[in-house]
């Protein structure tokens, strides 16, 4: 087994036990290293000391409470092993550069809902158990021929409103294979500003492509659901048995209206997935994740005969649900083209965002990376693979979301005739922008092996990346540039 194996299984155990004490000692007797070897690997894989990983994770993680749950941050702090308010707040801060309250207080927004004292639990009658079928499935790449769809949220909420009936093309694409896109993926990542969004934090990490973090997360929520016309409701999270009793209500009244539920976490990380049923009265919860199907999450797991995953103690694994409600009215995309546009250019133009350097920097800061010979010089295996983990995770982010970005600017294009030149001149920039990953690709394959490693660090190879990058950029600046001229 390579050290990135033996380290996976570290940072795998590190990540469902995070909640609890966690001893070097287990992470020893887990990587069979001695304690200076272990040190030494684990940090040439995650650039990161073990004990500076699991501070990450934590705070990571802190995020989805300051943002779902109503805990003071107190006890926020004392649920990540913090050993003080002021301690996480430090570390929260040094991280995302901005303090935990701030963070909470500046993510206020429509759609959050608290359980109120008077609520009543369970004064409804519900079957015991009820699945909701034929909701499409989920997945990094759930079957061939169909476009891959990478960032969770958008693609959970495009197959829930699939199954409610909402009428998105799915649309034949032919590029060296026919291959279908999905249409209300490519409508969410529009909308939300993700197609046009890029992520680099400085360093060369693996946590670049969340692209729930590339704004408010709770606004981008919100950016897609008044896009579709759809009410809604984001619960918050009590550690308590009437919050539980809540979520489960609001889950078992979701699914006898027969409307899927999204939730964050539950299998998996921290990621969206779908709920398309329960059994037991809610005590095991039914439906898709991107995860369900991945050895490290799955051992808890039993499965239905459409393949669904069922899962009982969910609770403490979840960090919030959303609640679709009524149609309350028929999207006109033509009415809002300058509203997603102008919200589409706050996106690109942000330079850095929760520690993280935003938008067009992004592209700047990667390419910069590439072209620093300090990374590169002396630098062994370990460090070398994690490198070129980063760079290739990157690349993919990055092509998926201008596809998607140009195909979703070809069909406003066509419903707006009034900028439907100018729209189709950006859709036109985001696709180069695309083929020019393919171009990377094609110099350096992003199959993880000894030999494209040893590509990947050639100072000749990173410099045509990043001439390729410097094009990409510029072509995003004129994307931006006639996304401003359209709003003027």
């Amino acid at each position: 087994m390579s050290n990135r194996e033996l380290i996976s299984k570290v940072t795998d155990y590190v990540d469902i036990n995070l909640l609890d004490d966690i001893h070097i000692e287990d992470l020893l007797s887990i990587s069979n290293y001695k304690l200076s070897q272990f040190y030494i690997i684990f940090n040439h894989v995650t650039g990161q000391t073990p004990k500076e990983y699991i501070r990450n994770r934590r705070l990571s993680l802190s995020c989805y409470d300051l943002l779902f749950s109503k805990l003071s941050i107190l006890d926020i702090a004392i649920k990540y092993k913090f050993s003080s308010q002021e301690a996480y707040t430090r570390a929260f801060s040094k991280l995302f550069n901005i303090n935990p309250g701030k963070f909470r207080k500046s993510n206020i927004t429509k759609g959050i809902t608290k359980k109120n004292e008077g609520d009543k639990i369970m004064e409804y009658k519900f079957p015991s158990e009820k699945i909701l079928s034929n909701v499409e499935k989920v997945g990094f790449c759930v079957e061939e021929g169909k476009m891959p769809e990478n960032i969770t949220f958008p693609s959970c909420l495009a197959s829930v409103m699939r199954y409610l009936g909402e009428d998105f093309p799915k649309i034949p694409q032919t590029q060296s294979i026919p291959f279908i896109a999905n249409y209300a993926y490519i409508h969410f990542l529009g909308v939300t500003g993700m197609a046009y969004s890029m992520l680099w934090r400085d360093g060369w990490h693996l946590d670049n492509v969340d692209y729930m973090f590339i704004e408010n997360p709770l606004e981008i929520i919100k950016k897609a659901f008044d896009s579709i016309g759809y009410d809604y409701k984001v619960l918050v999270k009590d550690e308590d048995e009437a919050s539980k009793q809540y979520y489960t209500q609001e889950i078992i009244k979701s699914i006898n209206r027969n409307v899927p539920v999204l939730a964050f976490g539950v299998v998996g990380q921290s990621d969206c997935c779908i709920i398309t049923g329960y059994d037991n009265m809610g005590d095991e919860l039914i439906g898709w994740s991107f995860y369900q199907d991945d050895p490290k999450y799955n051992d808890d797991l039993n499965y239905t005969v459409e393949g669904y995953f069922q899962k009982s103690n969910w609770y403490d694994k979840t960090k919030s649900i959303i609640i679709v409600g009524e149609k309350n009215n028929h999207f006109n995309r033509s009415l809002v083209t300058k509203d997603i546009l102008l919200w589409a250019i706050k996106v690109m133009e942000t330079k850095s965002i929760y520690g993280r350097n935003s938008g067009i920097n992004a592209i700047e800061s990667w390419k910069d990376h590439l072209l620093n010979e300090n990374y590169f010089t002396k630098v062994d295996d370990e460090i070398l693979e994690r490198m070129f983990l980063s760079h290739t995770l990157a690349t993919l982010m990055f092509a998926e979301s201008r596809y998607y970005g140009s195909l979703f600017l070809q069909s406003i294009a066509s419903q707006d005739i009034k900028f439907e030149n100018e729209l189709t001149e950006a859709s036109f920039y985001c696709n180069k922008i695309h083929n020019l990953v393919y171009k990377m690709w094609g110099i350096c394959n992003i199959e993880l092996s000894e030999d494209n490693k040893k590509i990947f660090k050639n100072q000749e190879t990173r410099e045509k990346f990043a001439e390729i990058l410097d094009e990409a950029k510029q072509l995003d600046i004129k994307t931006l540039n006639i996304f401003k001229q359209i709003v003027k």
